[in-house]
Formats: structure tokens, C-alpha cells, sequence
């Protein structure tokens, strides 16, 4: 950015209004170390109207650097004086009549305006043009509507141990409806790299019949065709799915982990995406060159039905754990096996 300010003082005309101020203030953030999330200070760019009654060809007339590091646009527009004043002509004369005998009280008085006008006005442009308020004003604010429809406030995707940035561009996919296996898988992916991500759906499960619902014969459900069920199970085939994740390097296996950083991100966002109470189970597929064998007393490749294997693992089975995850706020994460 340096390197920009001797073409933006050189060549001023060159550049559209709003774009050679956004290009001043990252060049003054830049200079100052400006941090994210701090209150900024006042920028130091300063716009005034060009003092001349000729018809413009640009937005700039040119760029000044300021005795005190700051900058000063002469503009040909929106002023209160110039050639697109919105006052009779007059006065502009007057003010340029002014300026020829050394004297700039009137011109002063009518800036200490434009300092407010100016501003505003850039303010205004920038207001709903989000993507320019979230990476280069680093306006937090500018956030909440688009999480918003996301349907997640970002601290609690900051929580779950998600970039703040890291949704926005799944937005789409989260504010649809019905939700869909390739949107989960989308955003899995997205977010699980470099792993494949495959999704299951319609895994049959078998649910046990409440007591107080199962068949007795002239007593209640017991209507053939209708509400009868023999036995005290049932089969159930749209409620269970499982989250298959494939190719996972070691380091990103140990993180899947219930209890890991990637577990809380993979739990995050399907209690996020699924609004259906669905049962998940998640099978995990480590490379098996990145598997190592279990160690007594090792913080890794330990945990007995999840990532611990006697000596170096070779099955497909045995680098597979399969846990299920918790979609419920009260729920445990618990190994799992199909049955």
C-alpha cells in the first residue's frame, strides 16, 4: 500500500471519488496499526469542494498531503460551492474573488461544513455495501444481519471455534428450506477439509414401542392395517443418518474426537443445519499410515473404541471408529457401533 500513495498524490484524476478514499484510509490504517475490533480514531482525510466554476471530467481534482500525514481531496462535486453548488452562482464568484485578494475566511467557514458533508456522504455510500464494511472497515456491526440469516448470532460461532468469517459464505445453503443432504455435505466439507465427506440417509434404526402403545389385544391398538404392531420394536427408516468422513489426516482424526476442536465444529454445525431431530452417527476413516498403535499413558491413539488399535492398524474396520453425535443440548458423544 505504500507504494500506491505517490500514484493516488500523482494522479488523482485517475481515480473515482469513493475509491481513492477507501485506498487513503487503508493507507492510514495501515500506517497506524490500526487493530480489529477497537474503536477506530478519526481519519485524518479531509475533503473539500474545487473552488472554480469550469466543467469537471472527474470526481478528483487532486490529492494534497497534509503538513500533519494526513490528506486533503479537492472534489468536483456535492460542495456548497463550485460548479455543482446548489447555491446561486454568486457566491461562488464571490469566493473565488475572495481567494485572488489572500483572504479565505468565507471559503474556511463553508469547509468547516463540508468536514461533516463529506463524510456523511462516504458513510452513506458505504452503508449497505457489506463486504466492504466487514473486510476493510472491519465493522463487526455489519455482521449480525448477515449471521442473521444464518440463523446463528457469531459469538456463538466464535464459541464453537469457528472464524467469524467462516459461514458467510454458506448463507445460502442455511437459509434454505427444506434442508438437504448436499447442503450438509457442502457445508461439511467446506469446513473438514482436506477429508471427503459423504452422507448416508435413511439408515434403519430400530426404535422401541412405548408400554403404554404397544398391542393388547381388545384393549387398544390392535386394529389390523391401522395401529397394530407386532412385538416390542419397530423398524424406523427416516430418522438416523450418518456423516462419513473419508481420507482424514491424523492430526484432524485426533481433533474429531469427541472432545475436540474439530468434534465441536462438526457438532455445531449439524445441530446448526438440521432441523429435523434426526439420530447421527459419524464414521471416521483415518489414512492408515497416519495411525499409530496405542501407548499406555499416551495423550494420543488411547482412547479404547475410538482411536486405540493393538499394534500398527491395517483393517478397514479397525481405522474406522464410529461415534454418535450429539444433536441434543443434553446429549453425550459415545462410541457406537452398527448393528
Amino acid at each position: 500500500m505504500p507504494a500506491l500513495e505517490p500514484v493516488l498524490l500523482g494522479e488523482a484524476k485517475h481515480f473515482a471519488y469513493f475509491q481513492a478514499i477507501r485506498l487513503l484510509r487503508r493507507i492510514v490504517r495501515e500506517r497506524r496499526g490500526d487493530a480489529a475490533g477497537r474503536p477506530a480514531a478519526p481519519m485524518p482525510i479531509h475533503t473539500r469542494p474545487n473552488l472554480a466554476l469550469s466543467f469537471p471530467d472527474t470526481d478528483v481534482e487532486r490529492i494534497d498531503k497534509a503538513e500533519d500525514g494526513g490528506y486533503r481531496v479537492i472534489a468536483n462535486f456535492f460542495g456548497l460551492y463550485g460548479v455543482s453548488s446548489p447555491l446561486p452562482t454568486f457566491y461562488t464568484e464571490d469566493l473565488i474573488d475572495e481567494t485572488s485578494k489572500g483572504r479565505h475566511a468565507a471559503r474556511g467557514f463553508l469547509d468547516v461544513l463540508h468536514r461533516v458533508l463529506y463524510p456523511l456522504l462516504f458513510d452513506a455510500w458505504l452503508k449497505y455495501r457489506l463486504s466492504l464494511r466487514i473486510v476493510e472497515e472491519r465493522d463487526a456491526a455489519a455482521l449480525r444481519p448477515l449471521y442473521a440469516l444464518a440463523g446463528v448470532d457469531v459469538r456463538t460461532a466464535r464459541d464453537a471455534g469457528l472464524h467469524e468469517h467462516a459461514l458467510l459464505r454458506h448463507v445460502g445453503l442455511l437459509s434454505q428450506r427444506p434442508r438437504s443432504a448436499s447442503g450438509l455435505r457442502a457445508l461439511l466439507a467446506d469446513t473438514l477439509a482436506p477429508s471427503t465427506v459423504d452422507i448416508e440417509q435413511c439408515v434403519p434404526q430400530w426404535l422401541p414401542i412405548p408400554d403404554d402403545q404397544r398391542t393388547r389385544v381388545g384393549a387398544r391398538a390392535h386394529r389390523l392395517g391401522v395401529d397394530a404392531r407386532v412385538g416390542e420394536r419397530m423398524r424406523d427408516d427416516g430418522g438416523r443418518l450418518r456423516i462419513v468422513l473419508g481420507d482424514v489426516p491424523g492430526p484432524l482424526f485426533r481433533e474429531l474426537m469427541p472432545g475436540g476442536d474439530a468434534f465441536r465444529r462438526l457438532r455445531f454445525l449439524a445441530r446448526l443445519y438440521l432441523t429435523q431431530p434426526f439420530v447421527v452417527d459419524v464414521t471416521v476413516r483415518v489414512r492408515a499410515r497416519d495411525a499409530g498403535p496405542a501407548r499406555c499413558g499416551g495423550d494420543a491413539w488411547s482412547r479404547v473404541g475410538l482411536d486405540a488399535w493393538l499394534g500398527g492398524p491395517s483393517a478397514e474396520r479397525a481405522t474406522s471408529p464410529e461415534f454418535r453425535l450429539p444433536t441434543s443440548l443434553f446429549d453425550q458423544a459415545r462410541p457406537h457401533h452398527a448393528g
